[in-house]
């Protein structure tokens, strides 16, 4: 019966998988760098792709129309030879761009944890019906070849996807970075870029066979380039300097003692800098009165040149903090002048 053949052939699969991926340098470089905390996504994603070519390879030296019965792979022999191998490229590649992740959140002071990446099984599902459907296995046999290795890069891309979209939800802002490789067709082309959560497209996570493209993830609170004057900042060391200049300063007899995490989270990513709230403490153009919210909890405004922000009267603490719009300033500055 087909069946029998099953055990054997995924022992000899297995064995090649592991040979191949032990003896493969290069993975072990990529993986040696995962470990260590010192790689990126690139990195991971070329791990992938090693590790779908060891599997690649040994589905090749392994399975043929010769090797199976009638020539065909049937479901049941694809469901026990098949399944269990991607599995076991899913388990190796998922735990490698969770540790990716992890090494990231850690270097942007962000105390998350990565998100667990399931396996696809629509994936799986495909690839197995693809190759049971034909009547001789060798006029297929490609499926386990490149489609693989896609199958392998995926995972690290939905591990992108899964948490840039947690991070968003907890209020953060991640950004995506498509970088299209060398050559690439017109929809890579068109698809690629740097997008901001919210505002990512599906499309960014997708590829197609044969697809090199790089995808990668900026957790928007790491270190961060300005535009305009091309210098880098560095948001830890910036809340350190914001605790410096704020602490024992006076506004609407209000001692300040502290800022909250999220004003330290969020003064790069809104262009805010700890001088910018040090001036609107110092010299407010405009002191609002204290306020409630829904949950009782009191606040007022400071209004500055250049940044506006919001301070509890009872705890002495910055809340939130965000640039002073254009009009608003001048409306207040001449306001000062009329005086």
């Amino acid at each position: 019966m087909a069946d029998d053949i099953a055990p054997a052939l995924l022992e000899a699969i297995r064995k090649d998988f592991e040979a191949n991926l032990g003896g493969n340098e290069r993975a072990a470089q990529l993986l040696e760098a995962i470990r260590a905390g010192t790689a990126g996504y690139p990195v991971a994603s070329e791990y992938a792709e090693e590790v779908g070519k060891a599997l690649a390879d040994a589905f090749r030296a392994n399975l043929s129309s010769s090797a199976l019965p009638n020539g065909r792979m049937y479901w049941n022999i694809a469901e026990r030879v098949l399944r269990p191998m991607l599995e076991r490229d899913h388990a190796l590649v998922a735990e490698a761009a969770q540790t990716v992740q992890q090494a990231l959140n850690t270097a942007a002071g962000l105390g998350l944890k990565p998100q667990a990446v399931p396996l696809n099984e629509s994936m799986v599902n495909g690839l197995l019906n693809k190759v049971s459907a034909a009547t001789d296995y060798d006029k297929v046999a490609w499926v386990l070849n490149e489609p693989v290795l896609t199958f392998s890069r995926a995972i690290v891309d939905e591990s992108i996807r899964r948490d840039v979209d947690f991070q968003g939800k907890s209020g953060l802002r991640p950004r995506i970075i498509r970088t299209a490789e060398s050559g690439a067709c017109p929809w890579c082309r068109a698809v690629a870029g740097t997008f901001e959560y919210p505002d990512v497209p599906d499309n960014v996570y997708r590829r197609h066979e044969r697809c090199r493209c790089i995808v990668e993830y900026d957790p928007g609170s790491g270190r961060r380039q300005n535009v305009r004057t091309k210098q880098w900042t560095d948001p830890q060391e910036d809340a350190k300097i914001l605790e410096r200049k704020l602490i024992g300063l006076n506004v609407n007899r209000v001692t300040i003692r502290s800022a909250s995490d999220h004003v330290k989270q969020r003064m790069a990513g809104r262009s805010v800098t700890a001088d910018s709230i040090r001036d609107a403490i110092e010299r407010p153009l405009q002191v609002n009165p204290v306020k409630y919210d829904d949950y009782g909890r009191p606040s007022f405004t400071v209004v500055g040149r250049t940044a506006t922000l919001a301070i509890n009267p009872e705890t002495g603490v910055v809340t939130t903090c965000y640039p002073t719009h254009t009009k608003t300033r001048e409306k207040l500055l001449e306001a000062l002048r009329r005086k």
